[in-house]
């Protein structure tokens, strides 16, 4: 099917890209890159079935990916690489199915749930790794050579990012759910960066040493 011309349901984040470009992620499983000058698409990336036709580049839970039969996915974050902006990384989520009380199953492999952390090249529009997890990352930035991801169960990971995508570390913050994160930027202090985490909860979570 031909990719649609534009977003058919809410944004969940927006990149800026050099050139006037922009790229976003939206609850339809969509990534956008749009010509910000000219108010015109470039290009509408439909994830899950890219993720479908490439699956030798998807690691992590096979049996959980296969539960969410044709049950959409959704972008909830993305970022792009400092030094350039030819690397998007995104993640998201699966959606769930609703029990027949109305209420939300919890994420099993076998109901969809979970989630993902994808690698992307822009320049040549395809995607190069992709890794399935249990939780449903929410958030994400680059660290250097890694990623950080924060999700919901309140767990924050580490990833390496080349040469595949795999998670290096694991940590949970207080939150029940992280929603968002920001990474403190230390090219000039040269000391180990901050991690600040928020979520459902009240608190904020300061983190560093991640590894």
């Amino acid at each position: 099917a031909p990719a649609p011309a534009s977003h058919t349901d809410y944004l969940h984040c927006v990149r800026c890209l050099p050139g006037g470009k922009l790229l976003t992620g939206g609850n339809d499983g969509n990534m956008g890159i749009w010509d910000g000058k000219e108010q015109a698409l470039i290009e509408m990336i439909d994830c899950r079935a890219v993720m479908d036709d490439q699956m030798s580049l998807v690691a992590g839970m096979e049996e959980q990916f296969k539960g969410w039969g044709s049950r959409p996915l959704w972008v909830s974050g993305m970022d792009v690489t400092d030094d350039s902006s030819d690397w998007a990384h995104i993640c998201g989520g699966a959606e769930a199915i609703p029990s027949t009380s109305g209420r939300t199953l919890q994420h099993t492999a076998s109901n969809g749930g979970g989630g993902y952390v994808a690698i992307w090249n822009l320049t040549t529009r395809t995607l190069t790794s992709a890794h399935v997890t249990r939780e449903t990352p929410q958030s994400i930035c680059c660290r250097e050579g890694n990623l950080v991801t924060a999700a919901n169960e309140g767990v924050v990971s580490i990833w390496n990012r080349f040469p595949e995508l795999k998670r290096c570390g694991r940590t949970w913050c207080t939150s029940p759910s992280a929603y968002t994160l920001a990474l403190q930027n230390t090219s000039l202090s040269g000391r180990q960066p901050l991690l600040a985490v928020a979520g459902t909860g009240s608190t904020l979570d300061v983190l560093q040493d991640l590894g």
